[in-house]
C-alpha cells in the first residue's frame, strides 16, 4: 500500500509541474490529462500516464531540429564521410538557345575519386571526366585530346562554394532552409521528379541582378541531389538532379580507368594561381587591366596565369559566394576577327570601342579588343546591364 500511495503522491503531482515547464507546447494536453487520472482507480492512473508519458517522449525526441546555414555547411563536409556512391543524373539548360538535355552517369568511390561520364548527344562518344582527388582529367572527344589540370577550389562546384564561401554566402544571399518529410518529395506537381532529399536551400540574392538556387540534400550522406537555378526573371533556366542513386556499391579500381580510343593526346594545363593582382603580375608579360567597376558583393577570389595558343592568358576571377564573374585578358601576336554567331549581337562598351554579346542563358559573355593585340572577355553570371558596367570600367582603365 505505501508504495503505490508514494507513486500515487509523486503521480498527482508531476502532471502539474510537467505542464509548467512545457507550458509554451502543450499545457492544456496535461491539464486534461491530470483531471483524468483523478477519477481513475490507482492502477489505471498507473497505465495511463505511462502511456501518455511515454507518447510525450517519443514526441519530442521526434521533433526536428530547427536548422541554420552553418548546419547546412556541416552536412556537406565531406571531410568526415567515407561513402561510395553510383548515380545518374539529368541536366536540363532551359536557355532559349541552348536548350538541351545532358544525362550524366556518376561513380563516386569513399577515397574521394570519382569519374563522370556525359552522353551530349546521341550517336557521339561522351565526354569523360576523371577526378583523382589531385587532378581533373578531361577527356574530350570533338578535340581527340585529354586535358590534366589541376582542381580549382573557388570555382568548384556548389557544394565546395558553400562549405568555403560561408561568409560571403550568408553577406549577399538570404538563405531559406526548409526540413522535407521523407514521405514529401519537396517538389511541386509541375517539376520533374528525382532522388528525393530531406532538406531544401534556397538562396535569393540581395542584389537582384544574378540568379537565385535552391538545393536539396540527403541528409546522412551530405549530398546535393537536386539544383535549381533561376534566371533574374525568375525563371526557371538550369535544372541537375539524380534520377538514380545507390549507395555503398561494390567498386573496382577498373571503375576509375579512363578508356579512349589510340591516337588522343593528353594535354597537360598548366596554370599559375594567384591570390592577388600584384602577385600574378610579377609573373605577367603585359599590364593587366582591374576593372573600376564591379557587381555588389563580388570579391576577387584567384587570379590564374597560363600560356595560351596565341600568347598569354591572365584570368581574374571573382565571386560572391555562389555566383561568379570572370575576365579573361590575353595578349596575343595576331590580330584576329570573331565570327559572329547566331546568338551574339554587337553592343556599344564606350563611344569608341564595340564588342560582340553572347546571352548563353545563366551565362553571359562579352568580348572586345583594346588595341591590335589585346583581347578581353567577360563572363558572368549577372545581368546584362552589369555586364556593360564592368566591361566600361575596364575600357576607361590604362590600356596596355
Amino acid at each position: 500500500m505505501f508504495r503505490r500511495r508514494t507513486f500515487f503522491s509523486s503521480l498527482d503531482l508531476f502532471p502539474t509541474a510537467l505542464s509548467m515547464k512545457l507550458q509554451y507546447t502543450s499545457s492544456m494536453k496535461y491539464r486534461v490529462l491530470h483531471n483524468t487520472l483523478r477519477y481513475l482507480p490507482i492502477r489505471r492512473r498507473q497505465f495511463v500516464f505511462l502511456f501518455a508519458l511515454t507518447g510525450f517522449w517519443v514526441g519530442t525526441a521526434g521533433a526536428e531540429k530547427h536548422l541554420v546555414f552553418d548546419d547546412i555547411i556541416r552536412i556537406l563536409d565531406y571531410s568526415e564521410k567515407q561513402f561510395s556512391y553510383l548515380g545518374a543524373k539529368f541536366v536540363i539548360d532551359y536557355s532559349p538557345s541552348r536548350r538541351s538535355t545532358t544525362f550524366v552517369k556518376v561513380t563516386h568511390s569513399s577515397g574521394l575519386r570519382k569519374k563522370e561520364v556525359a552522353s551530349l548527344t546521341p550517336g557521339e562518344s561522351s565526354q569523360v571526366i576523371l577526378d583523382d582527388g589531385k587532378f581533373l582529367w578531361h577527356y574530350i572527344p570533338s578535340q581527340g585530346s585529354v586535358v590534366k589540370k589541376k582542381h580549382r577550389m573557388t570555382l568548384g562546384r556548389i557544394s565546395k562554394r558553400i562549405a568555403s564561401q560561408g561568409e560571403l554566402i550568408q553577406h549577399n544571399y538570404n538563405i531559406h532552409i526548409k526540413q522535407i518529410p521523407h514521405k514529401s518529395s519537396g517538389l511541386s506537381d509541375t517539376q520533374i521528379p528525382s532522388v528525393s532529399g530531406d532538406v531544401m536551400v534556397a538562396f535569393e540574392p540581395k542584389a537582384h541582378d544574378r540568379p537565385s538556387w535552391k538545393i536539396w540534400l540527403e541528409r546522412e550522406h551530405g549530398l546535393i541531389v537536386r539544383t535549381e537555378v533561376y534566371d533574374t526573371k525568375g525563371n526557371l533556366a538550369l535544372l541537375s538532379a539524380f534520377s538514380e542513386l545507390t549507395f555503398q556499391p561494390k567498386l573496382s579500381k577498373k571503375s576509375f580507368i579512363m578508356k579512349v580510343p589510340k591516337g588522343t593526346t593528353v594535354r597537360k594545363s598548366v596554370e599559375k594561381y594567384f591570390h592577388t593582382v600584384e602577385e600574378a603580375q610579377e609573373e605577367t608579360g603585359f599590364p593587366i587591366v582591374e576593372p573600376e567597376y564591379i557587381s555588389q558583393g563580388f570579391k576577387l577570389a584567384s587570379v590564374i596565369q597560363s600560356p595560351s595558343k596565341r600568347g598569354e592568358k591572365v584570368q581574374l576571377s571573382y565571386l560572391d559566394g555562389i555566383s561568379s564573374i570572370s575576365i579573361f585578358e590575353e595578349k596575343h601576336a595576331d590580330a584576329t576577327n570573331e565570327n559572329a554567331s547566331d546568338d551574339s549581337k554587337e553592343v556599344s562598351i564606350s563611344q569608341s570601342i564595340k564588342g560582340t554579346f553572347h546571352d548563353h542563358g545563366l551565362l553571359k559573355i562579352l568580348r572586345w579588343r583594346l588595341g591590335q593585340d589585346f583581347s578581353i572577355t567577360l563572363v558572368g553570371e549577372v545581368a546584362d546591364s552589369e555586364l556593360l558596367k564592368i566591361a566600361a570600367s575596364l575600357s576607361v582603365s590604362s590600356s596596355p
